[in-house]
């Protein structure tokens, strides 16, 4: 059987006697193959020497023994009030937050201007700026004639 470069993680996979000779008499003659096949048994061995923890049998029970003690807990103890859920909503959407506090600030300002702003009054010039009074009116042709 020939195998080749290709084939090498697939005959690692799968593990069958007769390819993985094949993979060996290879690797003598593929530096790559050779360095691959090295780290392979190295991680082998290695898998070999862990141990298997199996569950205890209890443990489960102890868990929800102690997920139902904390839910009693929190039920004594009451809902609690925090803002918490303000913040979150704010974090999640500051740029709007940002725009209605500008917008705000806009409408303030602008109520302001409207309640200061003043009626419009006769203009007079200043006493000493050499103006003289129009004396021309169109108007009074129509009104006199």
């Amino acid at each position: 059987m020939k195998v080749e470069c290709k084939d090498l993680e697939r005959v690692l996979r799968e593990q069958e006697p007769a390819e993985l000779a094949a993979l060996e008499s290879h690797a003598k003659e593929c530096a790559a193959c050779r360095a691959e096949m090295e780290e392979w048994n190295e991680l082998s061995v290695a898998a070999r020497t862990l141990q298997r923890r199996e569950e205890a049998p209890w443990l489960w029970t102890k868990i929800q023994a102690r997920l139902k003690e904390e839910a009693r807990k929190e039920q004594e103890r009451g809902p609690r009030r925090s803002f918490a859920w303000l913040w979150q909503g704010f974090a999640a959407h500051w740029q709007m937050a940002a725009a209605t506090v500008a917008l705000l600030a806009l409408t303030v300002t602008s109520a302001w201007m409207l309640t200061q702003r003043t009626a419009p009054g006769p203009v007079t010039p200043p006493a000493n700026a050499g103006l003289k009074p129009l004396s021309f009116n169109p108007f009074n042709s129509l009104l006199t004639g």
